[in-house]
């Protein structure tokens, strides 16, 4: 008992040396409000896979693990919809550019738009699970309409694409 007592006093004691020594060190570097939350999600990360000892089991070993994915993953998710909503742009941008095709670039559009509420999203799961309580409910709701956007996004994009590649063709054979 005194050997579970004394591992448990360590690891919280690691723990929050670790989330001290980290926010002091980048408060000190001047790091934006923006850049903080990432601090803290990577404070809460480090601090998460320090807390695994010699003694614990595999079953803990994949408890922790299962703890850093509930973060990691929506957190990645995020940087990755945050590249394709810049993609978008691009893909938005050159449709309006070289053909000024109206339909079209409105279906970039709505895919654009559904991309960036599903950033949005992902990042409020991501800080719902390392900076602030969100309701339960209000996450289920809005992580649904998310996946509901996501849909809504690629399809726009996929049927922007194949009218857009329909209209290039169709324009080549006049030539």
């Amino acid at each position: 008992v005194g050997e579970r007592v004394t591992e448990g006093i360590g690891e919280r004691l690691l723990e929050r040396t670790t989330e001290r020594v980290l926010e002091r060190t980048l408060e000190r570097s001047g790091e934006r409000v923006l850049e903080g939350g990432a601090e803290r999600v990577g404070t809460r990360l480090v601090a998460t896979t320090l807390r695994i000892s010699e003694g614990t089991t595999l079953l803990q070993y994949i408890g922790k693990l299962v703890e850093v994915l509930h973060v990691l993953v929506p957190a990645l998710g995020m940087l990755l919809v945050a590249h394709m909503v810049h993609q978008d742009f691009h893909r938005l941008h050159h449709e309006w550019s070289q053909h000024r095709a109206r339909f079209t670039t409105g279906l970039f559009l709505v895919g654009l738009l559904c991309d960036a509420f599903d950033v949005c999203v992902h990042g409020v799961v991501v800080a719902s699970k390392t900076l602030v309580h969100v309701d339960h409910h209000w996450l289920h709701w809005l992580e649904h309409y998310g996946l509901v956007a996501a849909g809504v996004g690629m399809a726009s994009m996929v049927v922007g694409e194949g009218i857009s590649a329909y209209n290039l063709k169709k324009s080549r054979h006049k030539d």
